[in-house]
């Protein structure tokens, strides 16, 4: 029985190795846009609150209570 002697890699095991870094490469891609996508969503949620925020504020220092309610400005 001849033993052969194994000299480098073959075919199959650099087609392996190819597909196991493409899904981790894959993976890591996404993980990154995943991440990136959510960050800048929580941005422009946090923009959207501070301008709802400030327009509430403009109204309120708009509006003056005292002739709403009909007060005279005596309690």
């Amino acid at each position: 029985m001849k033993i052969r002697k194994e000299n480098g890699f073959t075919g199959i095991d650099i087609a392996i190795s190819v597909v196991v870094i493409f899904i981790f490469v894959s993976l890591i891609a996404f993980l990154i846009y995943s991440f990136n996508s959510s960050s800048k969503e929580v941005e422009y949620k946090s923009e959207a609150i501070t301008i709802a925020v400030q327009e509430i504020e403009t109204i309120k220092n708009e509006i003056d209570f005292d002739s709403i309610r009909g007060n005279t400005g005596s309690r």
